[in-house]
């Protein structure tokens, strides 16, 4: 990761190979920190997926990071090509900071999935927050604080 001349001046993230590894293309991952209401924070590495309408984590992360079974609300459908599972959400979103960018603070609003390997950060709340270009010529996406 880089980042160009100040505080304010975009992430450039480099693409990184699949999650997990295999002889696909390289992809649009990013580390982040994240609170749930344990208030302690948690590495989360994520793809950035500007087709998926909601973020999507594996659904043990909702224990680990703090959220209580009264604090999930069942019935979140998920839908992607032929996938299709139903989900949860939580009461109150995560607090998140892109690694390398801990100056601005965000939600995220994820539906918790079990049986998914990966977490994968949608438009209704990553893209929120950030403005993302995607520059395929160099395996590279920048992020800049909305």
């Amino acid at each position: 990761m880089n980042r160009p001349h100040g505080a304010n001046a975009p992430l450039v993230i480099p693409y990184e190979p699949p999650v997990p590894p295999t002889s696909g293309p390289r992809r649009p991952y990013v580390w982040l920190e994240v609170r749930g209401p344990s208030r302690q924070p948690w590495p989360l590495h994520a793809l950035v997926d500007s087709g998926a309408d909601r973020s999507i984590i594996p659904g043990e992360f909702a224990s680990v990071f703090g959220y209580r079974v009264d604090e999930l609300r069942r019935g979140q459908t998920v839908r992607a090509l032929s996938f299709s599972a139903e989900g949860f959400a939580a009461t109150s979103p995560l607090k998140a900071t892109v690694h390398g960018s801990s100056e601005h603070e965000f939600e995220l609003d994820p539906i918790y999935v079990d049986g998914v390997s990966f977490a994968l950060l949608g438009r209704r709340d990553f893209f929120l927050g950030w403005i993302v270009t995607f520059v395929e010529a160099s395996q590279a996406f920048t992020l800049r604080a909305a």
